[in-house]
Parts: structure tokens; sequence; C-alpha cells
């Protein structure tokens, strides 16, 4: 491509303002003049030494008398006896002057690649930097509610037991909150609130059949499930007395009271059958002296 060198500043140059104000035209249509006759300097000439043309020629080629003049008037043109020479022409224009304005314009663009990359970096380093305070706040927040859940929690379970040791009178015996039991209380914790897991201890704790073994009330049996603690609950809402129900529980004691009770109605049904077959009495059994032999005659 051929092109040739023309400052950015041109038009506001005190010498194109002067060519301009003696040729009695604005600025940018001598910047144009000058742009004509240098490009065909360029592609016409070695040095900017044109032989054999005359300031004539050059008015008659920018159709503009006067212009050749006003060129010299300003130091911009040689005229001499064998033709006319541009100044400093090895300066802006030729092969070495392009090669300069080349190797310029490249360090140009890498001083400014430089810039953006640098930049560019810097917006990365800032945006990362940034991201990096958020993650790490963000991270912060989320372990400190982490860690107040976890507070929250040990302290909820704590509290059921506590209440737990209170309510079944438990403080003096050698009891203590193990691993399991923790665990078992923070799988309730779940679903239920510390009130609602107090409120079945109590419902347990108050129910007449419950009440007859102690070992019903291991806290692994009252928390062994969701059900259990409903089934708590609603003691504690409809309380059950001492009537008997087929839902009274079958614990060791009252099963050994139903066994005797059972074996005494079977020895007096057989005194009764015996009394009814001799009417005199004779070979009667002591029904009196059979429940001292099956209960146990006092000394």
């Amino acid at each position: 491509m051929t092109w040739i060198k023309m400052t950015m500043n041109l038009k506001d140059k005190t010498e194109v303002i002067g060519m301009a104000a003696d040729l009695g035209i604005d600025e940018y249509t001598v910047v144009g003049m000058l742009h004509h006759i240098w490009s065909w300097a360029d592609l016409n000439t070695v040095d900017g030494h044109a032989r054999g043309v005359t300031k004539t020629w050059l008015d008659r080629y920018v159709q503009r008398d006067g212009f050749a003049a006003v060129l010299e008037k300003h130091g911009w043109l040689s005229v001499r006896k064998h033709g006319i020479s541009i100044p400093n022409f090895e300066k802006h224009m030729g092969k070495s002057a392009k090669k300069r304005a080349q190797g310029a314009r490249r360090q140009e663009k890498c001083r400014n690649a430089d810039s953006v990359t640098s930049a560019s970096l810097e917006k990365e380093e800032t945006e990362e930097k940034e991201e990096t305070e958020e993650k790490s706040e963000k991270d912060k927040a989320e372990t400190t509610e982490k860690t107040e859940k976890d507070k929250a929690a040990r302290a909820a379970i704590t509290r059921v037991w506590d209440f737990y040791v209170r309510l079944f009178d438990l403080g003096g015996r050698r009891i203590t909150l193990t691993d399991k039991r923790r665990q078992k209380i923070r799988t309730r914790l779940r679903k239920f609130t510390p009130e609602d897991l107090a409120d079945s201890l109590r419902g347990y704790k108050g129910d007449y059949w419950w009440g007859e073994d102690f070992s019903r009330f291991k806290l692994e049996k009252l928390l062994e499930s969701d059900e259990m603690v409903e089934q708590g609950m609603d003691f504690r809402k409809n309380p059950r007395n001492g009537q008997h129900t087929s839902s009274k529980p079958d614990t060791k004691f009252s099963r050994t009271v139903q066994n005797l009770k059972e074996m005494f109605d079977d020895r007096q049904e057989s005194v009764s059958d015996g009394d009814s077959q001799d009417g005199s009495g004779v070979g009667a059994r002591d029904p009196e002296g059979e429940s001292h032999r099956l209960l146990g005659s006092p000394e």
C-alpha cells in the first residue's frame, strides 16, 4: 500500500494558517492541496527534487494560482534553476522515513498493547481479589451460621437431658449423657421441639400404668421413635387413671399376681366339686389351708 506521513494536527500549524490567510481559503483546503502535492512527490521523486517542474505547474496541479509562491514564502518549497525541491523530504517521506514511521507506529502499538494488557491483568486481579474476599465473607458467614446452629442444637439436647434427670429424680444415680443418648435426642429434635419432648416425658411420668415399672422410663425407650414421643404427648393431654384397661402393660409384678389368682381360683373350683360329690363332707379339702400353702403361711 502506498502512503505518506501526515501529522494529525497539520491544519493547526502556523504555516498552514498563514497559507490559508494568504490565499483567502480555509485551512482544510490547504491541507488537501498539501496532501495532493506530497503524494505526487512521493511517487515521482527519490529525494523530493523534481527537475523541470515549475511553480506554474504546481499551481495548475492543485488548481490554485499563487499556491506555489505561498509554499515558498513559508519555507515549505524551494525553487531552483532547474526545478523545485521539497525541504526535509527524507525526514518525512521516502522509504527510510516510512520505515522509521512504521517502526515508531509498531512501538506505539506495543506500548498500547502492553498498557491494555496491564490494565486487563490489573482488572482481572482486582476482580479475583474481590471474588475471593466475597467468597471468604460468605464462607465466614456460613461457618458462623453453622456454629450458631450447632451451639443451639447442643443447648437444646442439654436442656432435654437435664429436664429428664430432674423429672425422674435421677440426680443421685450414676447416669450420664452418652453419645447414644445424645444422638437419640438429636434425632427426635429433627421433628419435635424441646418443649414437645418435655411434654412427652411428663405424659409418661404421670401415666398410671407406665408408672408401675421404672425400667420403662429409660430415655432410650421413651424417645425410641416419633410414635413414642407422640404417645407421651397424648398421655400428657389425656392422662389415664388407675382403671384396668386392655392397654395396661404386662409387667412382671402384675403377671405374678394374675398367675396366683388363677391358681387360687382353680383350687376353689376343685374344693367346690368335692363337696358336691360327698354331701357328708368326708374327704373335703380345706380351702383356707390350701391358700395358705399356695401363698405361704406366715410363721
